[in-house]
């Protein structure tokens, strides 16, 4: 990577693209492990990578560039531009394999909202994931994970309420949610750990704070479970 100014980057935008595209984050190894960037990887879709905490600020209260909207791609309501070429539409779509059906996928929902409470708004299916389970996003689709960590960091606990809940957005395509749907209806105190694991991870990866001593006692239960211990 190298520096680029915003004058360079509408230049290189490609053809049907309107907006700009940033994400904030502690280092360029993080932001590139991440849930967030998968698609535009996949896609071709330049991405601008910032690592101090005060560019998520400066870039949502500059708004747009050239007539270009800044948009950052934790956003809730992110929807990338439509694929224009035929190299774009075979990327377009993830490769993971077959998803869960329409009723398997609803149902899985409804039973993570259920068993994760008031921990999130609501459960969704992910268009942009590719190869992680799930994301966490604020669901006003205004705050960015970003600037919750800033502020939580400043103790601004007034400005905190805008956050609200967060969605979780999961992957119909991975294995480990394939397997999680399935695991509900065999399992359900192993399976509503691994829900509860799949969201703080995701909280992790989007830079937000999670109880870790639950966090360890829960991964704990799942090893044993996993290895065959009762």
């Amino acid at each position: 990577g190298s520096l680029v100014s915003l004058a360079e980057y509408v230049e290189r935008m490609k053809e049907g693209q309107d907006n700009i595209y940033y994400i904030n984050g502690p280092s360029r190894q993080a932001l590139e492990m991440g849930p967030y960037v998968e698609m535009f990887t996949k896609r071709n879709i330049e991405i601008i990578y910032t690592l101090e905490p005060i560019d998520d600020f400066v870039l949502n209260h500059l708004g747009e560039f050239d007539g270009k909207k800044l948009v950052s791609a934790d956003r809730a309501d992110l929807k990338l531009p439509e694929s224009t070429t035929a190299e774009d539409q075979e990327t377009a779509e993830p490769e993971q394999g077959e998803k869960l059906e329409t009723e398997e996928i609803s149902g899985l929902c409804a039973w993570l909202k259920e068993t994760l409470g008031d921990k999130i708004n609501e459960a969704l299916p992910s268009g942009r994931l590719v190869d992680s389970p799930a994301m966490i996003v604020n669901a006003d689709g205004y705050l960015t994970s970003s600037m919750e960590r800033v502020l939580r960091a400043s103790a601004q606990e007034e400005h905190l309420a805008m956050s609200g809940k967060k969605n979780l957005e999961i992957n119909p395509k991975s294995s480990l949610i394939k397997k999680l749907a399935a695991l509900r209806g065999t399992d359900q105190d192993l399976a509503a750990d691994i829900a509860e694991q799949i969201f703080d991870n995701a909280m992790i990866q989007a830079g937000l704070l999670v109880d870790s001593q639950k966090m360890v006692s829960r991964s704990y239960r799942i090893l044993e479970k996993m290895s065959g211990d009762k």
